[in-house]
């Protein structure tokens, strides 16, 4: 989302700070894609599937409007 909004590349956590802050709903899972490499947890597989949705849909929306 980062890119596809900016236009350009950047790294994982510089994206996740910005959606955190664009998308302050989905923080928590936000905060657990960053920490996923070294503190897994079993993750819920509901919320997860949700914040794909959300993505997909302001990707169409984007899209849409070029």
């Amino acid at each position: 989302l980062y890119t596809l909004h900016h236009g350009t590349l950047c790294s994982k956590p510089q994206a996740a700070l910005w959606a955190q802050d664009t998308y302050p709903q989905w923080r928590p899972i936000i905060e657990r894609s960053l920490l996923w490499r070294t503190q897994h947890e079993k993750d819920d597989l509901t919320e997860t599937i949700n914040f794909l949705r959300e993505a997909l849909n302001v990707t169409k929306k984007m899209c849409r409007s070029y």
